[in-house]
């Protein structure tokens, strides 16, 4: 493997930055990793987004096929009706565990590198492929 494939953000970064980078290539990109990247993203089977879209459009409507709570409710092991398991996820939040605070932090962070380099906050990356 080359050594410019092993340069990672980490490299670069100062003390008490965070490397977000999966690895940074100095120059413009080769033309074998260009061909190899636009091989592996075949845009008629990634990403099909239609399985999602039509079970985001469903669950907006209240429609579809989802009888989970009906079959957790009719399964002996579980002791709890239909209604009691549909109040256990009534509170999406209550799924999202410590993201709420994972994200202030993080924005807090961006906004201290900001801070330090105000040029940060109007970058604009140029195109992926």
């Amino acid at each position: 493997m080359s050594d410019a494939l092993r340069v990672h953000g980490d490299r670069h970064a100062e003390p008490g930055l965070l490397d977000l980078a999966v690895n940074i290539w100095p120059g413009a990109r080769p033309g074998w990793l260009h061909e190899v990247l636009v091989a592996a993203l075949d845009e008629e089977r990634y990403p099909d987004e239609r399985p999602a879209v039509a079970a985001i459009a469903a669950r907006r409507r209240g429609a579809g096929d989802d009888d989970l709570f009906e079959r957790l409710a009719a399964d002996d092991r579980i002791p709890l009706d239909r209604a009691a398991l549909a109040a256990l996820v009534a509170d999406p939040v209550a799924f999202v565990g410590d993201a709420p605070r994972q994200t202030a932090a993080f924005v807090a962070r961006a906004h201290d590198v900001v801070a330090r380099f105000p040029e940060a906050a109007g970058y604009h990356p140029g195109p992926l492929l």
